[in-house]
């Protein structure tokens, strides 16, 4: 039977995601060898980010830098 958290991250509902749900998280995606992409994009290229947003240039998540 899967946790509790697990079933509220599954359902897409995290609203109501506790501090302890979020460590659930983080300890089985490390075991789950979960990789992350930023792409950054300096703040005056905001705009190319959200084109590359808009036209699924983008794995993973964007960031802006200042």
């Amino acid at each position: 039977m899967r946790s509790a958290s697990a079933r509220r991250w599954s359902s897409g509902n995290v609203a109501n995601l506790t501090r302890a749900d979020a460590a659930e998280f983080f300890d089985v995606a490390s075991r789950a060898e979960v990789k992350t992409e930023i792409a950054c994009y300096r703040l005056e290229d905001a705009n190319r980010a959200l084109a590359d947003l808009r036209k699924g240039r983008l794995q993973g998540a964007a960031a802006l830098d200042p």
